[in-house]
């Protein structure tokens, strides 16, 4: 210090040159680097107040010159006293063993001077008429017997005294054991001193008037103390709290061996420290946990990162409360555990959802939940459960993971829709990537399998639903599945509204096109469906939820149904009211000398021995095989295509039904009628098997109305109104033919 001050200094002498001002003369006069009270800051103001930019440069080269040879010289006075330094302290440490030494040794004195107290022998009892003990047997010294007349306690036992002896001597005892790491001894003096203090009470103060006589009468190591609370504060307290000291920081040590650990805890929970024990040793398996954890390095698969995490964390609790169970062995102790557990599961969970949760990426999910789950089971083989806990944590982020799933597929759908040609393509799925061997479930080639063709819209939601139970069908659980039910029914309800839409909108699509819509919703309900029901059932028995799936799954089926009928229905009234539009059938002239509203086709009094069915319903009936042919073509069940041909031929059967012929203010004409019925009854002979039972029954109410119309008017009666049925039969085979050769792509062709 010497050196560095004078070095200092001589920075301050070597620019006095500076100093040109009087008031900077004064200024660095009455600074000093040495100094007590040396001010740098108004040091360097003064110093550089009048000096210029390139002066103020130098200087600091200067200073900083200066001070490398400051520091030299510090450095070279450190290396100079370093010895001296090191000869201290080894002179300290001398002292400290050579005065623990003394105490030791002034305990053995303690213990022959207790021992030669025994040997000695006690003297007469004293005269009743003296006042003062008779001391002349005993060479001046005062005996047990003495001790006891002098502190009125005559009655007592000696192990009274013994035991006021040890109390008195015990802070010193506590010092030397301490100090020489016998902590078990220690702990065993302690528990001596509390067993008296419970056998012999202070009642009255006796116990302060025996501490008070045996200091007077004995050599005692510590310093006197009036009364036992002055003793208990003023030396024992320290000690215990120095010892519980030292023995907490053993704990900490992150090497301690188990047995080591245990005896501690033995110390501490015999020194009435339980509660510190417990959080000490709690505390120091967390640190261990914790340093274990940041040990274990993330590489490229998660997976493996977890399951070794969650390796380290299971087996550190279920090791923890084994040895928490032998250590505080009380039942009101395993709260505390418990406690501690969760706390730990907690910092595991928030690993897990940083590393996992985060990712949405539901495989990598379902794979670290079923390891999570693996070592569970070992926590409840031990009576601790906390899956209950865990899955509170993540229900919610597994919820928001859905939602953003459905986000995604919904916005992806929709841009589907909008680019679809609704032209109905061949599937080509491409081989799916390899599995990580530790996911829990294989991929189901099932839901791939079926290759239909269908439209782009289509094709993209069977691969996204497929995906989606894939995904989230492995972490489904009672608390998600209706976050996975909203989803499924969300985006099929969704595409049939959608195809709707489609089919009621101004665009004018081609049957082509149409049938393609109609395909895709008959194939997701009727094929796809029930493929992606199993395989989400089979995912909710594995995870063994318990909850009615087959029957959500089962009203959803029926509410696809009610929306795939719908769609059907739409279909076929737009295409009813579109052929109705293309026949001249119900078109009205008044022709010359005909004061009739009936059609020009029925208003003839005779029919034509060569008459035929009016090429409106021989068209449509052709128009019906050529779409049978593209429902073929579309590879549309034969089921749904009879369905949808018999829904056709009704729609148009009940627009006939509503538009009255032969009704009243009509003329009746009996060509007419022939005509009309012959037309009627070709209707029901080539619709054959599409004919349901509620065309039928339209056809018929419209001849009914037509004969009961013209037999009314006319008085005819109904036998001879009409053809026999051998005319009508031959008339409808030769339609039929005449039927099958008519050609064409759609309506509009076949019509024009």
């Amino acid at each position: 210090s010497s050196s560095s001050s004078s070095s200092l200094h001589g920075i301050g002498q070597s620019m006095s040159h500076l100093l040109d001002s009087p008031a900077s003369a004064s200024a660095h006069r009455s600074s000093s680097f040495d100094s007590e009270v040396f001010d740098a800051t108004n040091y360097v103001n003064h110093l550089f107040s009048t000096l210029g930019e390139e002066n103020v440069r130098n200087e600091c080269l200067h200073l900083q010159r200066r001070k490398e040879v400051a520091a030299k010289g510090l450095q070279s006075n450190v290396f100079i006293h370093y010895r001296d330094f090191i000869g201290a302290s080894k002179q300290i440490s001398n002292l400290e063993s050579q005065l623990l030494e003394l105490k030791r040794l002034l305990a053995s004195s303690d213990s022959l001077l207790k021992s030669l107290r025994e040997l000695s022998v006690h003297p007469p009892p004293p005269s009743p008429r003296e006042n003062e003990p008779d001391l002349r047997h005993s060479g001046g010294k005062r005996t047990t017997a003495n001790i006891y007349d002098r502190a009125g306690v005559a009655s007592r036992d000696a192990r009274d005294i013994e035991g006021v002896e040890h109390l008195l001597n015990l802070p010193y005892l506590l010092d030397v054991l301490i100090s020489e790491r016998r902590f078990g001894a220690a702990v065993k003096h302690y528990e001596i001193a509390q067993n008296f203090l419970k056998t012999c009470s202070n009642v009255d103060g006796r116990l302060d008037e025996l501490i008070q006589c045996v200091q007077r009468e004995k050599i005692i190591l510590c310093p006197p103390t009036p009364s036992l609370e002055d003793l208990m504060s003023c030396h024992l307290e320290s000690r215990i709290a120095t010892l519980a000291k030292i023995l907490t920081n053993e704990l900490l040590q992150p090497t301690l061996k188990e047995a080591h650990v245990r005896k501690i805890l033995s110390y501490l929970l015999r020194l009435n420290l339980s509660d510190q024990a417990r959080d000490i040793f709690l505390t120091t398996r967390s640190k261990n946990i914790k340093n274990a954890l940041r040990s274990i390095k993330v590489g490229g698969e998660v997976a493996a990162y977890i399951r070794d995490i969650t390796h380290l964390v299971f087996t550190s609790i279920i090791a923890t409360g084994e040895d928490f169970r032998q250590s505080f062995p009380e039942c009101a102790m395993l709260s505390s555990y418990t406690v501690w557990a969760i706390t730990e599961i907690e910092r595991y969970c928030e690993i897990f959802r940083r590393q996992v949760m985060s990712t949405n990426d539901f495989q990598l999910m379902a794979t670290c939940l079923a390891t999570f789950h693996e070592y569970n089971e070992m926590l409840i083989s031990r009576g601790l459960d906390v899956s209950f806990y865990v899955d509170r944590l993540f229900t919610p982020q597994l919820v928001d993971s859905i939602r953003c799933y459905h986000s995604r597929i919904e916005a992806g759908l929709f841009r589907k829709l909008d680019e679809d040609p609704w032209k109905l393509v061949e599937r080509s799925m491409p081989t799916p990537p390899p599995r990580r061997r530790d996911s829990p479930m294989r991929v189901n080639d099932e839901l791939q399998t079926h290759q239909s063709p269908l439209t782009p819209s289509a094709q993209f939601l069977v691969e996204c639903m497929s995906t989606f139970i894939q995904d989230v069908g492995c972490v489904v659980s009672v608390d998600l599945f209706q976050s996975v039910m909203s989803v499924i029914s969300g985006i099929l309800e969704c595409y049939f509204d959608r195809i709707a839409d489609e089919l009621r909108s101004t665009v004018t699509y081609t049957d082509s096109q149409t049938i393609a819509m109609l395909r895709n919703c008959s194939h997701v309900l009727h094929e796809f469906f029930p493929r992606l029901t199993s395989h989400f059932l089979e995912q909710v028995h594995r995870n063994t939820v318990v909850h009615p799936v087959e029957r959500e799954m089962g009203l959803l089926k029926l509410r696809l149904q009610h929306l795939h009928d719908i769609l059907h229905r739409n279909f076929c009234v737009l295409r009813a009211q579109q052929v109705l539009s293309h026949m001249t059938w119900f078109s009205s002239e008044r022709g010359e000398g005909v004061t009739t509203t009936l059609p020009v086709a029925y208003a003839k009094e005779q029919i034509e021995e060569s008459a035929l069915p009016s090429m409106d319903f021989m068209t449509f009936f052709a128009f019906l095989n050529t779409l049978q042919t593209v429902l073929e073509k579309h590879r549309v069940s034969v089921v749904s295509a009879e369905s949808l041909i018999s829904s056709l031929v009704e729609q148009v059967a009940l627009l006939l039904d509503e538009r009255a012929v032969f009704q009243s203010g009509s003329t009746p004409a009996k060509g007419g009628l022939q005509l009309l019925v012959l037309e009627m009854r070709f209707f029901l002979e080539a619709s054959g098997k599409h004919a349901t039972e509620t065309t039928q029954t339209a056809i018929n109410n419209i001849m009914e109305r037509a004969i009961l119309h013209y037999c009314k008017v006319s008085g005819c009666e109904p036998t001879h109104a009409l053809k026999d049925d051998v005319w009508f039969q031959s008339h409808i085979r030769r339609a039929m033919v005449k039927t099958k050769n008519l050609r064409g792509k759609d309506l509009d062709e076949f019509y024009a």
